[in-house]
């Protein structure tokens, strides 16, 4: 099996020791595979890209550097933010090309994960596209007794298969009765958008999508519609990954009486909705 490993960059020195030895852990795993990394950079002013070459030597591995002058935007500027990292991810992609593999993993530089992400993702036979259950340095608010699990972090990136996006401060991010059923008995959820940081995708079905246009709300969302109007994609629970926030958001005790709330009269938001189309498919068994 051959795989691209996809990664942007930018002033990420402090972060390369770490996200070496994940992906060294991940080629230790699966000796047989054959690995290949694609690593675009901009506007660092450290000693990143020195770092990525000196790494890259014994590998299949390309990187690109550019000097794009382009601004270190705050919340403010989070939509010009967005447009720029999705026509970075553009650059990425094509980069990549040919897709002469079978999967692309694409990876945040500072997504922790295990070395078995992969063979966990590729036991359930189907899906196109598998994304990760991702936590971050903020406790589930929402779970009575507390559950004691670390919120879901990617909500802004999930959407699920009738148009709702994610809930925050909480470990079972969905609003649907039946997604959140599976999702507490550790079944996948087939969704419209999602990517979490450390995501799986087919070779051919990236070959047929684009991070452009991008409307300035989530870098990946072009791409990720593309992806699930051609397959499914899906979001597992059981393989969790980790990021931290410098800054995580704080905590409001209202917000979170209003999405329990909501979530009890949830079945007045589907009354006449009608569900997108799903593929079907089945889990491995084991």
């Amino acid at each position: 099996m051959k795989i691209k490993v996809l990664t942007l960059f930018r002033n990420s020195e402090k972060k390369l020791d770490k996200y070496f030895k994940r992906i060294e852990a991940l080629e230790k795993k699966h000796p047989e595979w054959d690995f290949e990394y694609c690593f675009y950079e901009n506007d660092s002013h450290d000693n990143t890209v020195k770092i990525l070459k000196e790494w890259m030597i014994n590998r299949k591995c390309r990187v690109i550097s550019e000097k794009l002058e382009m601004p270190r935007w705050g919340h403010e500027g989070a939509g010009a933010r967005m447009i720029a990292m999705a026509q970075c991810r553009e650059k990425l992609l094509e980069m990549a090309r040919p897709l002469d593999c079978d999967w692309l993993f694409m990876l945040d530089s500072d997504v922790v994960y295990e070395p078995n992400i992969l063979e966990k993702y590729l036991e359930i036979e189907g899906p196109v596209m598998y994304t990760p259950n991702i936590e971050h340095n903020i406790d589930c608010h929402m779970c009575e007794p507390s559950c004691k699990n670390k919120a879901y972090y990617d909500t802004q990136a999930l959407e699920d298969s009738i148009g709702n996006g994610g809930m925050l401060f909480t470990c079972n991010p969905f609003w649907d009765k039946k997604d959140r059923t599976r999702w507490e008995n550790k079944q996948f959820v087939e969704v419209t958008t999602a990517y979490g940081g450390a995501a799986l995708v087919k070779a051919e079905i990236a070959d047929k999508c684009s991070f452009l246009p991008c409307r300035g709300w989530i870098d990946l969302e072009t791409f990720l519609k593309g992806v699930s109007e051609r397959g499914p994609l899906v979001v597992v629970p059981t393989v969790k990954t980790y990021t931290h926030i410098s800054s995580p958001a704080k905590v409001e005790k209202g917000f979170i009486e209003y999405q329990k709330a909501t979530l009890k009269d949830v079945w007045k938001q589907y009354f006449g909705r009608k569900k997108r189309k799903s593929f079907e498919f089945e889990e491995k068994k084991k």
